[in-house]
């Protein structure tokens, strides 16, 4: 499963319908559908009256289980200080801004008329 398939559990679990799940997570209504269908086959989520699908006892579990691991994620920094957070992505930062510059200076000479 992917972070995809856990944002939809996520919605379904709240009573969003599908259209607005789509609207929500800016895709297609029928890539929506596709992984509906998907987690259906999974036995993850379930179709109920009125055609509204309902998380499944397996969804439920699975929905948990990714909460946690979230969690446990998000937790790993709870005890740090901004300024160490930062640091640990600091050399990261240097590479993002040069390829930055180097994409401006490539759209300048492109767009350049000689």
């Amino acid at each position: 499963m992917n972070l995809l398939h856990y944002l939809v559990l996520e919605a379904i679990s709240s009573g969003i319908p599908p259209r607005k799940i789509a609207e929500i997570l800016d895709l297609e209504p029928h890539d929506v559908e596709t992984i509906l269908h998907l987690l259906e086959e999974k036995g993850l989520v379930k179709r109920g009256s009125g055609g509204r699908y309902l998380l499944a006892e397996e969804g439920a579990k699975a929905l948990s289980t990714w909460r946690t691991s979230v969690g446990n994620g998000v937790s790993l920094f709870r005890n740090e200080r901004p300024v160490a957070q930062l640091a640990r992505w600091l050399p990261l930062a240097a590479m993002v801004v040069g390829l930055g510059v180097a994409a401006l200076a490539l759209l300048k000479f492109l767009s350049r008329k000689d």
